[in-house]
């Protein structure tokens, strides 16, 4: 990565695909991300520019199971549905053919 969202003021989505491998193979997202969101980003935040997608689906769609576990339980809104294809989280996960990511969701909401 080259610079923080907070330092440069990218957009959180760039930011994400940009930190994403950091947060596929970890537990913990990277800091940054999390200090993001401390101070003031919704974790429900919609990209206009792609059917506003929440953070969550793109989770999905770049097959971050980690990353959505944070999301969820953060307080990510799994029901959102985005206005590109109409789909929820889980369903982007399984449409991108690999449904890690509807696992998690699933998860969580069986507890």
């Amino acid at each position: 990565r080259s610079s923080s969202p907070l330092s440069a003021s990218p957009s959180f989505w760039q930011y994400i695909c940009d930190c994403g491998d950091d947060f596929r193979d970890a537990n913990t997202p990277p800091e940054e991300f999390t200090e993001f969101v401390r101070l003031g980003a919704s974790i429900n935040c919609v990209c206009t520019d792609y059917g506003n997608k929440t953070l969550l689906h793109w989770a999905a769609h770049l097959n971050y199971p980690h990353m959505a576990k944070w999301l969820v339980r953060n307080g990510a809104d799994h029901t959102a549905r985005d206005t590109y294809r109409i789909m929820t989280p889980a369903a982007w996960s399984c449409y991108r053919g690999n449904g890690s990511v509807a696992r998690v969701i699933e998860a969580f909401v069986e507890r």
